[in-house]
C-alpha cells in the first residue's frame, strides 16, 4: 500500500491574502451548487436541518435559493428554537413550511440496550453515541430521504474559543495554552476517563497540531484545525454516509473560513457575509444559541430522568469490567449519584452514554459471534477484536 499526500487539506488551510467579500461569494455559489446537485442525484426530496443558529442557516439558505424541493425541520430540543427557525421561512422567499421534530416524552418502551443495539447493527459502532437517545426502528424500510445540515460551519466561528476565551486563554495562543484548551476540553467537567486515555488522546492533539503548523496554520486557528481534522469527519455521518451533506463542508466554505482571523471567526463574519448573498432578509434575524449553565435547559429528559432507561443505565454501571478499561468506576459513580440527585453538570451525560456504548457494543461483538461461522474468512474472535 503506498501512501501519498497530494496537498489538498494544505491549499484550503494554508494562509493567504483573500478578500472577505470575494470568498462568500463563493461560498455562497457553491452552496447553491450544492442544492442543485442534490436535487438532481436524488428522487426524493431531502431534509433540510435548520435550528435558526448560524451553521444550518447556510446550508438553508443555499437550498433556498437554489430553488430545491425540500422538507424543512428542526427539532425541537431547547425552548425558542421551533419559534427562531419558523422567523426565518417566514422571512425567506416563496411559501415554506416547518416540521418539527418532537423529543421523545415520557417512558420509553425499549431498554437502553435495545435501542443502542439497533444503532450497532446498523452502523456497527460508528454512529454518536449520543444517538442512542433515539429511537431506531428494525428493520428500517423504504427510502430514508438525504439530509442536509449544517455541520461544519463551527469552522468559521471558533468552536473552541469565543471572544472572551480568546481574550483571557488564548492570547498569545502559544502551543501549550493551545494544548491546555484541547486537554479541557477532552475532559470537560466530567473529568471521567482514565488518564492512560488522556495520554493516548493527548498524543493525538499534538500530531494533528504539528500537522496543521507544517501546512502554516498558527496561533489559535490551529484549534480550528484540529476540529476540521479530527472531529468534523464524525459529525452526523459527513464522512461515513453518502446521504449527508452540508454547505459548510464545501471548499469555498472551508477556504473561506481559514481566511478569517480568529477574532473575526467570534464575531461569525463569513457566516454573515454567505448569509448577505444568499438571502438579505436573514441578515436581521439573531442567530439562536439557546441556553447556558451547567444544566442547559433542554426539551427532552436525560438519560437519568428516564426511569426505565435510568434503571438499565444502572446495571450497566454495576457492570464496570465491561467500561473501566476506559473510565474511572469511582468518578462515573459519583457523577451518576451526582446526577440523580439533581446536581452535576449536562455534561455528564454523555459519558454515561459513552459507557453505554461500550457495554452495549461488547453484546453486539457477542452476537455477530454467534452469527459468524467460526470458519468463515477472516473471522476474528471476539476475545481478539478490537472494542
Amino acid at each position: 500500500m503506498r501512501h501519498h499526500e497530494v496537498g489538498a487539506v494544505a491549499r484550503l488551510v494554508a494562509p493567504r491574502r483573500a478578500s472577505l467579500g470575494e470568498q462568500a461569494r463563493e461560498a455562497a455559489q457553491q452552496s447553491v451548487a450544492l442544492a442543485r446537485s442534490i436535487g438532481r442525484l436524488w428522487y426524493v426530496a431531502p431534509t433540510v436541518n435548520l435550528s435558526g443558529g448560524r451553521d444550518s442557516r447556510i446550508s438553508a439558505a443555499g437550498a433556498i435559493a437554489a430553488g430545491l424541493e425540500a422538507k424543512f425541520r428542526t427539532m425541537d430540543i431547547e425552548p425558542g428554537e421551533v419559534d427562531a427557525a419558523r422567523q426565518l421561512l417566514e422571512a425567506a422567499p416563496g411559501s415554506l413550511e416547518l416540521g418539527v421534530l418532537e423529543m421523545e416524552g415520557g417512558e420509553p418502551d425499549d431498554s437502553l440496550a435495545e435501542r443502542i443495539g439497533a444503532i450497532h447493527l446498523v452502523h456497527d459502532g460508528l454512529a454518536n453515541p449520543m444517538g442512542g437517545q433515539g429511537e431506531l426502528e428494525l428493520p428500517q424500510r423504504g427510502f430514508v430521504a438525504p439530509l442536509v445540515t449544517g455541520h461544519g460551519g463551527e469552522l468559521a466561528h471558533g468552536f473552541y474559543y469565543d471572544a472572551s476565551r480568546l481574550r483571557r486563554e488564548l492570547w498569545p495562543a502559544t502551543r501549550k495554552r493551545v494544548l491546555r484548551r484541547l486537554e479541557r476540553s477532552g475532559r470537560q467537567r466530567h473529568n471521567s476517563a482514565r488518564e492512560d486515555a488522556y495520554a493516548l488522546y493527548l498524543a493525538e492533539v499534538e500530531r494533528t497540531l504539528d500537522e496543521g503548523r507544517d501546512h502554516g496554520v498558527g496561533g489559535a486557528s490551529l484549534l480550528d484545525y484540529y476540529y476540521l481534522a479530527e472531529r468534523l469527519p464524525h459529525r452526523a455521518g459527513l464522512g461515513s454516509r453518502n446521504d449527508r451533506y452540508s454547505a459548510c463542508c464545501t471548499p469555498a466554505f472551508v477556504r473561506g473560513a481559514f481566511d478569517l482571523g480568529p477574532r473575526q471567526r467570534t464575531r461569525a463574519a463569513l457566516h454573515r457575509a454567505v448569509i448577505g448573498e444568499l438571502i438579505p432578509a436573514w441578515s436581521a434575524i439573531p442567530f439562536f444559541h439557546g441556553g447556558g449553565g451547567r444544566m442547559r435547559p433542554m426539551k427532552r429528559p436525560r438519560i437519568w430522568e428516564r426511569p426505565r432507561h435510568a434503571r438499565d443505565m444502572e446495571e450497566m454501571l454495576a457492570s464496570p469490567e465491561l467500561w473501566s478499561d476506559a473510565f474511572e468506576p469511582d468518578r462515573i459513580q459519583t457523577m451518576w449519584r451526582e446526577a440523580v440527585a439533581g446536581e452535576g453538570h449536562s455534561h455528564y451525560e454523555a459519558a454515561f452514554m459513552r459507557v453505554a456504548w461500550r457495554v452495549c457494543f461488547a453484546e453486539h461483538a457477542e452476537r455477530l459471534t454467534e452469527l459468524i461461522p467460526a470458519d468463515e474468512p477472516g473471522f476474528i474472535p471476539v476475545a481478539d477484536a478490537a472494542p
